[in-house]
């Protein structure tokens, strides 16, 4: 077979991938999680001092985030999947607003501790991260939509 059939026979296979805007949502999701997840108080990258909350208000705050990445994952899956019912996107609204809300009492200094300056990169990936689900936010009621060509298929 010449080499210019197997570039078309290969641009063949990509234009099946079906990238609808609900899958686009799915991935998005992934990245915040990849993106949120560098920021584990033990790491490189958010170096700030959590000794002060005591053990029980510092795991108390990680479960609040495993709760909120572990529902992002479940909600990646479901909008890679195309099972986007009115409840799911409820269930977004909610989990998005509580991401952004837990980021900008971050970056605002309300939790953790105000005087400890918080690192650029830390702040950085908490406002690009708050942007990408204010963006999912946007899109969401499309999600549904039956007659968007972004929507499921129904």
């Amino acid at each position: 077979m010449s080499a210019h059939k197997k570039v078309f026979k290969q641009a063949k296979k990509m234009r099946s991938i079906n990238l609808s805007g609900n899958r686009i949502v799915g991935v998005l999701y992934w990245v915040v999680i990849v993106l949120f997840t560098l920021l584990e108080p033990w790491g490189n990258i958010d170096t700030r001092d959590f000794s002060y909350m005591g053990i029980q208000k510092f795991w108390e705050y990680n479960a609040y985030i495993a709760v909120v990445l572990i529902s992002m994952a479940i909600l990646g899956i479901l909008f890679w999947k195309n099972k986007t019912e009115l409840k799911t996107v409820i269930w977004a609204y909610v989990i998005n607003t509580m991401f952004i809300v837990m980021n900008l009492f971050d970056l605002l200094h309300f939790f953790p501790d105000p005087a400890q300056p918080l690192p650029f990169l830390v702040s950085l990936i908490e406002i690009a991260t708050s942007i990408i689900i204010l963006g999912i936010s946007i899109y969401l009621p499309k999600s549904t939509d039956k007659n968007n060509r972004n929507g499921p298929v129904h």
